[in-house]
């Protein structure tokens, strides 16, 4: 605040100097650029005797990007800086003086006792391959750009060398010259080139030779291929063949994996079972097969040889849903897809029925059944046929459908009815699993005081003003003493995790630092915390991987967090309100359905009950599902 007068303020910024004048400090913000900000003063230049004050309530400096330009320009220069790392004949290299941005480049032997060193001429870039083997020079780049200097180090390899893994293969860079050694597993013309699926122990790799070379190879060959590392479609591959070579006859035996392992044995000759999806016609040539950990797609070239092709679709034609098919080909990947590769009919094995209890387990491993609650005053989401696997159906049977029908559409009444609810699942008319649930559909006029804006209200329209109302009802706050009076209880202090015991910090059951443009402060998410076991949960999302009274940091590869049993419906119902009233997801701090049983397996105490109706008097807002728990299933049933 600048008083009235002849006051003047002038900020002092290193060597330069601002001056502020009254209408600087009314309610406005001034941005003053290229200034010195290493540091400041504040002086009051008043003059006279008016004995004039200045009153600064807050000022805030905000530092732009202050990297020197030379500095942005060197890092810039070395990023894109690159050469030829693999020579296989004589070349050269271009090893450039200047980068884009202006750095002086240096080039020099990173070993100066590299007795390899002559074979490239840093003068020139000329390269001398050895006559024989592969050797290594190193090489490092320096580059400077005003006061600022950068090294990076590149490895040349000279000469073709030994064969090496196909791990290895696979791990180098783009458009470097290769040699391996692998068994064939796979073979088929494509166009005007030879796909080959090749593996040894370590990895396998898919090799495209031109048939140009006239090279004719069987499944069990073993050969020595030099190539190139390339990369198309997100397959790696190796191409611009220089020569391939047969040296044996052996056998590559397949890997047996499951549908989630496809993925991680790119080219891998593997073997793997699923079960039909649906009916194909003998024209199809891609075939989804489920499995109880997720589903795969069969894959046949729509180039293949016609007789090889027709052959495989009558295979796989008409075979009934469920029924179960055995694979072993290779992986193929294209993009962000893998399929098997399916080159030949001898590949597949079909089984002659339809195993009942296979179906069954993957119906059951698959389907998404909604969460239904012990209450509800919103419309059901029920499963419907179409997203069962196999072509099952789902009934679904209201034992009175004049309140909640067979769809799930609630007509709600005076009064609280209790309805049973049944579900049938059938696989070729036979039953999968049935199962019921006692609802209780809530009367219309359940809600009063605070929630009075809900009654006369049902269905999408209850559900919209129930999200409304948790959405921009009050203010969010939550400073150290609000924290300690809402979770002081029956004379002491309650921690979250912990319970009774002194106050030690406030915890953030949303961790700050998932908020996003939410606020850091809303009394709803802040609890009273041990200090120590705030710490150990930092930020970690919560876990049911364990059970019990106490609380437990679990570490199994990723960090997460076990409240307690004892907490484990208070977090529950914290994070499901503030995931309505900030837009949050769920998935940050866990997943719905473990908090959705932790809300049924800890209910409501007396303590939230008691800190819900403290929090209205200071932020003017209540969290629903703690003064009606039956409202966690009208929002996320």
């Amino acid at each position: 605040m600048l008083s009235q007068g002849s006051s003047k303020v002038q900020l002092i910024l290193g060597s330069q100097t601002v001056d502020l004048g009254l209408s600087d400090f009314q309610n406005s913000t001034k941005t003053y650029t290229n200034l010195d900000t290493k540091e400041f003063s504040i002086k009051n230049t008043s003059m006279g005797t008016d004995s004039s004050q200045v009153w600064i309530v807050s000022i805030e400096i905000t530092y732009g990007n202050s990297t020197p330009i030379e500095q942005s320009n060197v890092q810039a220069d070395r990023n894109a800086l690159s050469i030829p790392t693999t020579f296989i004949e004589n070349g050269v290299a271009t090893l450039s003086k200047v980068g884009a941005k202006g750095s002086t480049i240096v080039w020099s032997y990173t070993s100066a006792t590299n007795t390899n060193n002559n074979l490239i001429n840093l003068s020139t870039g000329a390269v001398t391959v050895p006559s024989e083997g592969q050797v290594e020079v190193s090489l490092t780049a320096t580059l400077i750009n005003g006061e600022f200097s950068l090294t990076k180090q590149f490895i040349v390899k000279l000469g073709e060398g030994n064969p090496t893994t196909i791990l290895s293969v696979r791990g180098e860079t783009n458009q470097s010259f290769v040699k391996t050694v692998g068994v064939v597993t796979s073979v088929y013309t494509k166009g005007n080139e030879l796909f080959v699926f090749m593996e040894d122990q370590t990895a396998a790799i898919l090799v495209r030779i031109p048939t140009s070379l006239n090279v004719t190879l069987k499944v069990d060959d073993e050969i020595e291929v030099s190539g190139t590392k390339l990369t198309e479609n997100s397959n790696i591959y190796i191409g611009n063949i220089r020569g391939v070579k047969k040296l044996a006859t052996k056998k590559a035996s397949p890997l047996i994996i499951t549908a989630d392992k496809i993925a991680n044995n790119p080219s891998k000759l593997v073997s793997i079972f699923g079960l039909m999806s649906t009916k194909y016609t003998n024209t199809q040539t891609n075939y989804v097969l489920h499995t109880n950990q997720g589903s795969f797609t069969i894959y046949v070239p729509q180039d293949l040889n016609q007789t090889e092709k027709l052959a495989i679709q009558n295979k796989l034609a008409n075979l009934d849903p469920g029924l179960r098919v055995s694979v072993i080909a290779p992986v193929y990947k294209e993009g962000s897809n893998n399929y098997i590769f399916v080159t030949s009919a001898s590949e597949l094995t079909v089984d002659n029925t339809v195993d009942f209890n296979n179906v069954s387990a993957i119906i059951l491993d698959n389907i998404v059944l909604p969460t239904i609650g012990t209450s509800t005053s919103s419309n059901l989401n029920l499963t419907v046929a179409g997203e069962l696997l196999f072509g099952a159906t789902i009934n679904w049977v209201s034992s009175n459908p004049a309140v909640l029908s067979n769809t799930g559409v609630i007509n709600q009444g005076e009064d609280d009815v209790v309805v049973t609810l049944t579900y049938t699942i059938l696989f070729d008319s036979e039953v999968v699993e049935t199962k019921s649930f006692n609802i209780t559909v809530n009367s219309i006029s359940s809600f009063t005081g605070y929630y009075s804006v809900l009654n006369g209200l049902s269905g999408n329209a209850f559900k919209s003003a129930l999200t409304n109302m948790i959405k921009t009802t009050g203010r969010a706050t939550g400073s150290t003493n609000e924290v300690k009076t809402v979770d002081y209880y029956m004379g002491q202090n309650y921690n979250i995790y912990t319970g009774f015991g002194a106050y030690g910090n406030r915890e953030h059951v949303w961790p700050n630092s998932l908020l996003g443009s939410a606020p850091d402060y809303d009394l709803h998410n802040l609890r009273a915390a041990e200090v120590k076991v705030n710490s150990t949960r930092s930020n970690f999302p919560f876990t049911n991987a364990v059970t019990g009274i106490e609380w437990k940091l679990v570490e199994n590869g990723n960090r997460a967090f076990y409240p307690g049993s004892e907490h484990v419906g208070d977090v529950a119902r914290i994070v499901l309100y503030i995931s309505v009233r900030y837009n949050l997801s769920l998935n940050l701090v866990g997943n719905l359905d473990m908090f959705l049983k932790w809300h049924e397996q800890d209910p409501v105490s007396d303590f939230e009950l008691s800190r819900n109706g403290k929090i209205q008097q200071i932020q003017s807002n209540r969290n629903p599902f703690i003064d009606h728990p039956e409202l966690v299933n009208v929002l996320f049933s």
